[in-house]
């Protein structure tokens, strides 16, 4: 949009917002629109984001996003040093490898060696068939038919990485937040 206020005119931040929420409800939670309302922008445009998220000192950066296909980690992408300067001053950035289906190449910024890349999981609690993984990915969450939040409020029904991701980190929030009593 062309506002300075974080309006979600594409219904993706909201979604993934709603399942941080859901699972962490005491988690303060800053919204940061870098992308356009369809999903599209420029790598300035996402670090001009992460580089705000550290200055208001953040926990957490959860990252449903992803350009490219690496095999291994993506030294030398701009989002990607963005994120190794995040943890390296404490942060867990936790991200989406994609939906591409791939067994070999996952999306930046999960490729960063510093990043937790989470990929999807099935009802079977197996590797979803959309999500990217490879060697580097030791994390899946549930991504398929995942219930949240639309920009209006009504019950939506999501699938993806992206899911994956918010659930990460809202259970990191969680334990960020010092909560030791979980149930099944």
């Amino acid at each position: 949009n062309t506002t300075a206020e974080p309006i979600d005119d594409h219904g993706h931040g909201t979604a993934m917002g709603s399942l941080i929420d859901d699972i962490a409800p005491g988690a303060q939670l800053i919204a940061v629109k870098a992308l356009d309302s369809s999903g599209n922008g420029y790598e300035s445009d996402i670090i001009a984001g992460l580089e705000y998220c550290g200055q208001q000192n953040v926990s957490i950066i959860s990252l449903s996003i992803g350009e490219g296909a690496y095999p291994g980690y993506c030294v030398d992408n701009l989002v990607a040093k963005e994120v190794d300067t995040l943890t390296a001053s404490g942060v867990l950035v936790i991200a989406a490898t994609g939906n591409d289906g791939s067994t070999t190449n996952i999306k930046s910024p999960a490729c960063s060696a510093t990043a937790l890349p989470v990929t999807a999981s099935d009802e079977n609690d197996t590797i979803a068939s959309l999500a990217n993984y490879n060697s580097g990915v030791a994390l899946t969450a549930p991504g398929v038919d995942v219930p949240a939040k639309s920009i209006t409020g009504t019950d939506i029904i999501i699938s993806g990485t992206s899911a994956s991701t918010a659930i990460v980190t809202g259970i990191s929030a969680l334990i960020m937040q010092g909560n030791t009593e979980f149930s099944a």
